[in-house]
C-alpha cells in the first residue's frame, strides 16, 4: 500500500491542520473484509476446540480463541450447527432472503401437510365411537 497524493480544498486542510505545501498527502487502506472460514477450517477449529476442553488444562480454550482471534458465539454457533446438521451445517450460505420456492416446490409442501394432517388419527370419532355403546344402552332401555 503505498500514499496516494490528493489535493485538497483549503477549508478541509484547515480542518485537519496537516498542510503540506498546499496539498494534503491522505493514507488510505482498503476496506477491511469479513473473515470467511471454510467447511473444513471449522471443524479444525472445533476439533481444536474439543481437544482444549478435554485437555482440562485452565484457559487453554480461551487461548485457543485468542490464538484464533474468535469470540466464543462464534463457536457455539458452529456447534450448534454441527449438532444439526453435521459438517454440512458449515458450508457457507449466501447472504440475503432465501430464493422463492417454484410452484411444484409449494405444492409439494402444501399436500404434505394435508397428508400428515389426514394421517392423523380422529379424535373426536373415536370419543364418539366409545359414547356410541353406551348411549344405544340407555336408548333400549328406556323404550318400553
Amino acid at each position: 500500500m503505498g500514499l496516494v497524493p490528493t489535493v485538497t480544498s483549503p477549508r478541509v486542510e484547515r480542518v485537519h491542520n496537516r498542510a503540506v505545501s498546499g496539498a494534503r498527502l491522505e493514507s488510505f487502506s482498503p476496506r477491511r473484509r469479513r473473515r470467511v472460514f471454510t467447511a473444513q477450517e471449522k471443524l479444525c477449529i472445533l476439533k481444536d476446540a474439543d481437544a482444549a476442553i478435554a485437555s482440562a488444562e485452565r484457559g487453554a480454550l480461551e487461548a485457543l480463541m485468542r490464538q484464533r482471534g474468535l469470540y466464543s458465539s462464534l463457536l457455539t454457533s458452529w456447534c450448534s450447527h454441527v449438532a444439526a446438521q453435521r459438517a454440512a451445517g458449515l458450508t457457507s450460505r449466501k447472504p440475503g432472503p432465501k430464493p422463492k420456492a417454484s410452484d411444484a416446490e409449494r405444492c409439494v409442501v402444501v399436500l404434505t401437510k394435508h397428508n400428515e394432517v389426514l394421517e392423523r388419527p380422529p379424535h373426536n370419532a373415536t370419543a364418539l365411537l366409545e359414547l356410541l355403546p353406551k348411549s344405544m344402552h340407555s336408548w333400549t332401555s328406556s323404550c318400553p
